[in-house]
């Protein structure tokens, strides 16, 4: 997303953020979500949507970005050779650039097929079912980030470094 883009952006979600103060209920729910690497700005156009609301509660505001954790529990149920509608609850911090980026699994979990889960539940959390700290802390945040890098590339973001 080019500094352009993201001064537009910022107007819409201001603009959204005064219609929320004058016409929406103090008890609405607002979510702002965001796909590509537009995923890594909704966060901060939530908080811009909540500013420019002030009257509603800034708990009500909260930025998503479903591709990144549908990614990272794809790449968990590849790694257990599972499928990734398995895998449930990962939950991204930051965004999708280097060291700001990170899949977080300890409220995540896996629904093993029956025939695995014969002697224990079918549901587990997802750290346990994994069991390898090094994977979770360095492969799969690494993988994450270069298969962002590639996609952001081949579109031309020229904001990735």
């Amino acid at each position: 997303m080019t500094q352009l883009e993201l001064q537009r952006n910022v107007k819409v979600f201001r603009n959204h953020g005064m219609a929320l103060e004058e016409f929406s209920r103090k008890t609405a729910l607002v979510v702002v979500a965001g796909a590509g690497p537009a995923a890594a700005y909704s966060g901060v156009m939530a908080a811009v949507c909540a500013r420019s609301a002030p009257s509603l509660p800034e708990a009500n505001f909260s930025g998503v970005s479903r591709l990144l954790q549908d990614w990272a529990e794809a790449k968990v149920g590849a790694h257990l050779r599972l499928d990734a509608s398995c895998v449930d609850g990962a939950i991204i911090w930051g965004n999708s650039w280097g060291v700001h980026f990170l899949p977080d699994l300890y409220h995540a979990t896996v629904t093993l097929p029956e025939t695995l889960a014969r002697l224990r539940e079918r549901k587990q959390p997802a750290r346990k079912v994994v069991a390898d700290d090094v994977w979770l802390k360095k492969d799969l945040h690494q993988y994450e980030t270069l298969r962002f890098i590639s996609v952001a590339s081949r579109r031309s973001y020229n904001e990735v470094s």
